[in-house]
């Protein structure tokens, strides 16, 4: 698991995050898988506001990157938990998520081996 072992601690509005999750499970499903399989291709930024905004803050809350609130609204935690992500993949950092975002994830996910 080198992919999520490359996580570093940091910190989000003064609390230590830690980003090293591969040991943590739901049932037989692991965290990180929990989190990519709610997330589909889109363009999202700051300012929208909907169901997919939700399963991008859920997706990056299993992912131990973001501590905000799930409601749905794209603002700036939501960008700044992107952004640590972003630099994560060492894709641009925009706070936006796109399919940049979205391949890189995916891309990095399908280099872990199954277990």
């Amino acid at each position: 698991m080198e992919f999520l072992s490359s996580f570093p601690s940091t910190t989000i509005q003064s609390k230590p995050v830690n980003l090293e999750i591969e040991a943590e499970n739901y049932g037989s499903i692991p965290v990180w898988q929990r989190a990519i399989d709610m997330l589909e291709p889109n363009s999202l930024k700051q300012g929208d506001i909907g169901v997919e905004v939700k399963k991008l803050q859920q997706a990056l809350h299993l992912l131990s990157v973001y501590n905000g609130p799930v409601d749905g609204r794209f603002d700036m935690m939501t960008a700044a938990s992107l952004r640590i992500l972003q630099l994560v993949l060492n894709i641009e950092s925009t706070g936006e998520f796109d399919d940049t975002t979205w391949c890189a994830l995916m891309h990095q996910i399908n280099q872990i081996p199954p277990t």
